[in-house]
């Protein structure tokens, strides 16, 4: 059965993108076959990432009717890492129905994952008809944090009830000198279980166009993995020191 989960955050600029397409890189890794939805119009960051002409037709193209979900869908570069871009040039908005009638002609895939808007501006398209659970990416940050508390609420009113944070750009230095509480008293403010912890690094543009290369860097291609186990239900333990 196909899972579908949706990938947002209380603000741009924490990196909600490049976690969404790295997780579906790392599931692909663990023999899963894995399609990407970017929702976030106008942006289109997903095909940057994983293609470098640019989609003959996009999501834009399939709410409008020009064409279908399957001429729409484009490989990556990657095995078993496909994905739809986002729309451009589509002031619309989406509605329920056209994104559930997506959804279920993406259904030959182990994993939908769709990457929102920040601050998950879907209007009323999103709810637990429509996808099982949602990823929310913060940096370690109040105001990060404050927005990804206010996500969680939202997402909580609309039915989705599994709900698990991403703290991106982690740096332990940074986190020592911040204002913040103790790990658990974040988890309890943004009301989402912990998934992952994924350290800052300096050199992700270097292979943000090869991602394999990334096993230079154990440390963060750890916590990737991790991610991507932990996500899948595997018992591993969180990489935080």
């Amino acid at each position: 059965m196909t899972k579908k989960t949706l990938i947002t955050s209380g603000k741009g600029g924490v990196g909600k993108s490049t976690i969404t397409v790295l997780l579906g890189f790392f599931l692909t890794i663990l023999g899963k076959k894995v399609i990407i939805l970017d929702l976030d119009f106008g942006i289109s960051s997903v095909e940057e990432f994983l293609k470098e002409l640019e989609p003959v037709f996009n999501l834009g193209d399939i709410l409008t009717g020009a064409c279908s979900v399957e001429a729409a869908v484009n490989s990556s570069r990657y095995k078993k890492l496909d994905f739809i871009a986002a729309a451009k040039n589509y002031t619309m908005n989406i509605q329920s129905s056209q994104l559930q009638q997506i959804i279920k002609s993406l259904e030959g895939y182990d994993f939908i994952l769709l990457d929102s808007p920040a601050g998950l501006n879907l209007d009323e398209c999103i709810n637990d008809e429509i996808i099982d659970d949602a990823l929310i990416v913060a940096n370690p940050e109040k105001l990060c944090l404050t927005g990804a508390r206010n996500v969680s609420r939202l997402l909580e009113e609309r039915g989705i009830l599994e709900r698990r944070l991403i703290i991106n750009k982690f740096n332990s230095k940074t986190w020592k000198k911040s204002n913040l509480e103790s790990l658990d008293m974040v988890i309890d403010f943004v009301t989402a279980r912990l998934i992952a912890i994924i350290p800052f690094m300096e050199k992700l543009e270097v292979v943000s166009h090869d991602f394999e290369g990334l096993v230079s860097y154990k440390k963060f291609y750890k916590a990737l993995l991790n991610l991507a186990n932990r996500y899948l239900g595997t018992d591993v333990k969180l990489l935080f020191k």
